[in-house]
């Protein structure tokens, strides 16, 4: 594994919270818009890869009346996947 190799964009030190924000904003080629994103701004679980094709292959198992066994890990975004999918 190869070690990480941080570069610190901006020297300054930073004052307030806000400030601590926008360095790590500047940091990722970001803006303040990133931070006041809506739903409607979230790509749709389908772009997903393997995503329609899971779905389909659930589907048909579902119809035929097969069980299903959901998985997921137990941390913020797969007990949120999780919930999703069921």
């Amino acid at each position: 594994m190869l070690p990480t190799t941080w570069q610190i964009l901006d020297s300054s030190q930073p004052a307030h919270v806000e400030d601590v924000i926008q360095v790590l904003l500047q940091n990722r080629g970001a803006d303040a818009s990133f931070l006041n994103l809506s739903l409607k701004d979230l790509e749709s679980s389908l772009a997903m890869r393997g995503m329609g094709e899971g779905a389909e292959l659930m589907a048909r198992h579902i119809f035929k009346g097969s069980k299903l066994l959901l998985i997921g890990d137990y941390d913020c975004d797969g007990i949120t996947a999780l919930a999703q999918v069921v």
